[in-house]
């Protein structure tokens, strides 16, 4: 909905009209680099789901550190600019709100490889930015996929009580005004080479998942 021509990515649902990559073939991941020469690469991949982060450690840590280097050194290589989404996960969650210079301090494995992609991220391309993000919601497939959506169906769906946790304080945020940040990140970069390394944003609402 802009001037930008966009190429979407996937691999698993990838839909039509999205080109499938899999991130983990450092051949297709050239391939398609070397064929399209984008400005600009916005690398949304990540496995996040707690069970498979733990149980299949080795893998996560393929997609989410190993692969996520390794699109850096390819973008850098075009002299794309590399915007990698990561997570408020990367902290610990003792003194919120944070800023960009707060030292993380990733508690449960998917936060510790997303901060692992962070390094792999900024060590093969000193021009990428990362983009830290928390608790997302907005269109999807089915409702587990949200940790805001998963809860539609215990409170609508269900005549029983159901227990909320009323002590996380989070900024639960769009995904499309996610998207916006993205291009507005990749317009300023087009004019000014210095909007690179660590950025925060989120929606502006604090609130519990009870709330």
């Amino acid at each position: 909905e802009n001037n930008w021509h966009a190429v979407g990515c996937g691999y698993s649902r990838a839909r039509p009209k999205f080109e499938r990559i899999n991130l983990l073939n450092s051949v297709e991941v050239h391939d398609i680099i070397q064929d399209f020469q984008p400005h600009v690469i916005v690398h949304c991949a990540a496995e996040r789901r707690p069970d498979v982060v733990e149980s299949q450690a080795d893998a996560v840590s393929q997609l989410n550190v190993t692969a996520s280097g390794n699109l850096a050194k390819e973008a850098a290589g075009v002299g794309a600019f590399l915007i990698y989404i990561s997570t408020d996960y990367v902290f610990d969650g003792t003194n919120p709100p944070y800023k960009e210079s707060d030292a993380p301090n990733p508690l449960n494995l998917y936060g510790k490889t997303k901060l692992e992609g962070e390094k792999a991220v900024l060590e093969n391309n000193e021009g990428a930015a990362v983009l830290r993000i928390p608790i997302l919601y907005g269109e999807v497939e089915n409702l587990e996929e949200s940790a805001v959506t998963v809860m539609f169906d215990k409170v609508q769906f269900s005549n029983k009580s159901a227990n909320m946790d009323h002590w996380q304080q989070r900024f639960p945020t769009n995904i499309k005004d996610v998207a916006c940040v993205c291009r507005q990140l990749s317009e300023k970069r087009m004019l000014d080479p210095s909007i690179k390394g660590t950025f925060h944003w989120s929606g502006n609402e604090q609130m519990t998942k009870y709330e």
